[in-house]
């Protein structure tokens, strides 16, 4: 029986298909997604995982909800880009330029951020727990409400950057700037802060209980119903900062400078005074 032309019309249409399903690209499984001349990249909600952008410029793309799981930034360009809600844990951002970015709601756990530009970011409700924001400049940025626990940020810049209400626990803020920083009701219990330079800081409200604030400058810092419970501040300069209704309770002022500060109502009870005393609870 000859086969009708309707036959070989469909067995020549399935064909067809079945090369073009097997030869076609993956639409974003490419390092070449960005155009020569930098057009931005349109990627909402795509799957970009392990994808290596390193050097690209992909400055004012929506990557808005995309997976970038292991994704490779080095030292691309992604200044003014929209990662908000984007996946990207463990992704290199490694002296990536991310300056006027939204990484708000987005997760980025153990991603690499070190010596990247993260200048005037949106990053409120974001996740960047235990990650690696060393030499890194946060200097305007918002990370309201933002996850950060357990995070380095070793000679860091943070001056006027926006930590209120976040999640600090544990981080490591060694030699960091954060003049003029707004750590509003953050958690920064157990906090690293050794060397740290706070000055005219707000840190009212703060939980600081148990951090480490060894010779940080938190001079005319805001210290307004803090808690600095069994915090260590030893060399610490405190001058002109406003200390009342603020807990050192067992704290360590070894050598602290207190000149000029503000007391009232503020409770040293069992804290390790500048001269090596201690204060007596009443």
């Amino acid at each position: 029986m000859k086969p009708t032309l309707f036959t070989l019309l469909r067995v020549a249409g399935s064909t067809l298909f079945l090369w073009v399903a097997t030869n076609a690209s993956p639409a974003y499984a490419s390092s070449d997604v960005v155009t020569a001349n930098g057009t931005p990249l349109s990627c909402s909600m795509c799957d970009m995982r392990y994808v290596n952008h390193s050097e690209k410029n992909l400055a004012n793309s929506d990557l808005s909800g995309a997976y970038l799981f292991n994704t490779i930034f080095h030292r691309a360009s992604l200044e003014k880009a929209n990662l908000a809600s984007a996946f990207c844990a463990f992704a290199n951002f490694n002296r990536a330029d991310l300056t006027q970015a939204n990484i708000s709601k987005g997760n980025f756990y153990k991603a690499d951020f070190f010596g990247a530009s993260l200048r005037s970011v949106v990053a409120t409700f974001v996740q960047i727990n235990e990650a690696n924001l060393n030499s890194a400049d946060l200097s305007l940025s918002d990370f309201t409400v933002a996850n950060l626990a357990m995070s380095t940020f070793i000679n860091s810049f943070a001056e006027k950057a926006k930590f209120i209400s976040a999640d600090l626990r544990k981080t490591v803020f060694k030699e960091a700037k954060l003049m003029e920083a707004n750590l509003q009701g953050a958690n920064l219990s157990n906090a690293d802060l050794r060397g740290a330079d706070l000055s005219m800081a707000n840190l009212s409200q703060a939980n600081l209980s148990g951090a480490d604030l060894t010779d940080a400058d938190l001079s005319y810092a805001t210290l307004r119903g803090a808690d600095l419970s069994n915090a260590r501040l030893v060399n610490t300069t405190l001058t002109g900062a406003n200390l009342k209704q603020a807990s050192f309770r067992f704290a360590n002022l070894t050598n602290a400078i207190l000149s000029s500060t503000i007391m009232a109502n503020t409770n040293l009870c069992g804290a390790t005074m500048p001269d090596g005393s201690e204060y007596q609870c009443k």
